[in-house]
């Protein structure tokens, strides 16, 4: 009688688990990652159960990385979704929090270039000087990088800071040398001229990082 009712239990447990994967594949057409994520998960529960219950997978943490990312709004700020951000705002959420690798919402809109998007955050709090974790570069770092002179004078304007240097000990000239934003460089100079002086962590002056004689050249003329 034992027997039979935990037969009973195991054929139940199975078909429970039966239609919930009829339900999670009827919806996959709309919810691709969510439902890929559930499947798998429960694929490893159920293989869990013959193996090792201690599994871990680095491709499921980086799917929920992934899905966080996209819900949250760091890539409402990184794809100038203005309408977006303003109602993750109006929610009350903090334009300063950051994701797994600490960028904020500012790091990526100053980064593509969003200047409108750039202003809104400031507008709401938003932290000018603030470092991501592991490279600790500020949002004018990441601009400086990428060229976007009106986004990094609007950051200048907003009190971002010239002289932070990121892990790797470079300074925002380093950085637009590097990249070669000849532009940035001129507007760096007129705010922070002392900077060209300044060694990152292998003793390299931004005009040991230049590949180009226009640089070079402003760079040189540079008065101690």
């Amino acid at each position: 009688m034992a027997i039979q009712c935990v037969g009973t239990i195991l054929q139940s447990s199975k078909q429970a688990v039966d239609e919930l994967m009829f339900v999670l594949f009827r919806t996959v057409c709309n919810f691709p990652k969510q439902i890929s994520l559930l499947c798998f998960c429960l694929n490893e529960k159920m293989s869990g159960c013959h193996h090792n219950h201690n599994i871990t997978s680095s491709s499921v943490y980086q799917t929920l990385d992934e899905l966080d990312f996209e819900r949250g709004i760091w890539s409402a700020a990184q794809s100038n979704d203005l309408p977006k951000v303003l109602n993750f705002i109006k929610k009350g959420v903090n334009v300063n929090l950051t994701d797994k690798s600490g960028y904020t919402a500012l790091h990526y809109a100053s980064r593509n270039g969003h200047l409108e998007m750039c202003k809104l955050l400031l507008s709401h709090n938003a932290d000018v000087n603030s470092l991501t974790r592991a490279g600790r570069a500020s949002s004018l770092h990441r601009t400086a990088s990428a060229g976007h002179t009106d986004v990094f004078q609007f950051l200048l304007e907003s009190g971002a800071k010239t002289d932070f240097k990121d892990s790797d000990g470079k300074t925002v000239l380093h950085r637009a040398v590097e990249a070669n934003q000849e532009n940035i460089v001129k507007i760096i100079l007129d705010v922070d001229p002392q900077l060209a002086h300044e060694v990152d962590n292998k003793g390299l002056l931004p005009i040991d990082l230049s590949r180009s004689d226009n640089i070079k050249n402003i760079l040189e003329n540079v008065p101690n």
